[in-house]
């Protein structure tokens, strides 16, 4: 799974910055003072929030704001192709995927339950 954006206001150096549309990231290059380091500080505090770690507070960009945001877009496709191609599923595989298209599951679900029915009925 990818990152397909990122954007982060009032953080930091970053008063509104974003990143749209790349592709795999394997190196952060830019002049001195760009805010590479900020990003990469931003990147870290996103996922230790996400896992519930303690993360350092980041700083804000502005003082008449009291809050800053980080939004990140990840792209699921790699993942969706992985986990819908592999025959011998992983216990860890099947709640991906029954997390990540419960709503597809859910309208199957609700197909096949109406085909039964029909079935019944056209047997009685």
């Amino acid at each position: 799974m990818g990152i397909k954006s990122i954007r982060v206001k009032n953080l930091l150096s970053f008063k509104d910055f974003a990143i749209q549309n790349f592709s795999d990231i394997n190196c952060i290059i830019g002049k001195n003072n760009v805010g590479k380091s900020n990003l990469l500080k931003v990147l870290d505090f996103y996922f230790k929030a996400l896992i519930n770690e303690s993360p350092k507070n980041l700083q804000l960009h502005s003082n008449y704001s009291n809050h800053g945001e980080i939004s990140i877009v990840f792209d699921t496709s790699r993942l969706e192709d992985v986990i819908r191609t592999n025959k011998d599923r992983s216990s860890y595989q099947r709640h991906i995927y029954k997390s990540m298209f419960k709503s597809e599951l859910d309208q199957w679900e609700y197909l096949f339950r109406k085909t039964k029915r029909k079935d019944y009925l056209l047997l009685r």
